[in-house]
């Protein structure tokens, strides 16, 4: 093997592919949310198999928004713990810290670098108040999720699949039946859009969660304030503007809070 370089990616752009990009660019008069976006999410679901789909802009940012949906949707609280395997992206593991909660990780089987069932075992006897299942499908190699919730069948299952596009169990595509799943489109994987990614989903109320989210708390995120103080209108997003005696409508002195600092405002003044 002396000699041989084996690179984690390579670019999957062709030359016609920068001759459409060029062409895209001189003529059209809007690069964001296009009519192009929402066909590619009708065109992903369909061929996925699943509902719903919300492209992003990046996988990342995909990880993020799941996580987040599943918190407000099913009312984690912060600590609560979430299960990952050793042996996974950076992008899967900063929204559990950054979203408030605890990451738990378990050692991988070198059959498919998924959760191996012995250290499952030991989590199980360890952590049963385990709430979230965040499994990765590595290298293209689906992992065995309806084995992992024999061990936690409280818990919420979600897929990350930005490595597996396509990949399948029993003929069906990993992410097709998940409460949530995320894929990526950066250049290296099996189909670019450069940068980008996508989340999918079956249930109506995540995706409606992960639309709103898109404009406030990930942006609060990206740019360094915490969730659910993003500056966009949403309902965990938006703001208030409030006295310095907690007043609503504030003025000049006043600031803009969001729901839950007007909640506390509002507990501080019963006092």
């Amino acid at each position: 093997m002396k000699g041989y370089k084996w690179p984690l990616m390579k670019n999957t752009l062709s030359f016609m592919d920068r001759v459409k990009l060029a062409k895209f660019i001189l003529s059209s008069d809007r690069f964001t949310q296009g009519k192009r976006v929402k066909e590619f999410e009708d065109a992903w679901s369909k061929w996925l198999g699943c509902k719903y789909s919300l492209y992003v802009t990046s996988g990342s940012t995909a990880n993020f928004l799941l996580i987040a949906s599943i918190i407000e949707k099913y009312g984690l609280k912060p600590g609560d713990k979430v299960l990952l395997p050793a042996c996974t992206w950076v992008t899967n593991i900063n929204p559990i810290f950054q979203l408030g909660l605890t990451p738990v990780f378990c050692d991988i089987s070198l059959e498919d670098y998924s959760f191996d069932t012995d250290s499952l075992s030991y989590i199980k006897e360890k952590h049963p108040d385990i709430k979230l299942v965040f499994v990765t499908h590595l290298l293209g190699i689906p992992a065995k999720v309806s084995i992992y919730k024999e061990y936690f069948p409280e818990a919420i299952f979600l897929d990350d699949v930005c490595e597996s596009h396509g990949a399948t169990i029993n003929n069906t595509k990993v992410g097709s039946n998940s409460l949530g799943a995320t894929f990526s489109f950066y250049f290296g994987h099996h189909m670019s859009t450069i940068e980008g990614g996508m989340v999918s989903t079956n249930n109506k109320d995540s995706y409606d969660l992960m639309k709103m989210k898109e404009g406030s708390d990930n942006e609060a995120t990206i740019i360094g304030y915490e969730a659910g103080k993003g500056k966009r209108t949403g309902k965990r997003g938006k703001g208030v503007r409030m006295d310095d005696e907690g007043r609503e409508g504030g003025g000049k002195r006043g600031k803009v809070v969001n729901e839950t600092d007007r909640a506390n405002i509002r507990e501080k003044r019963k006092e």
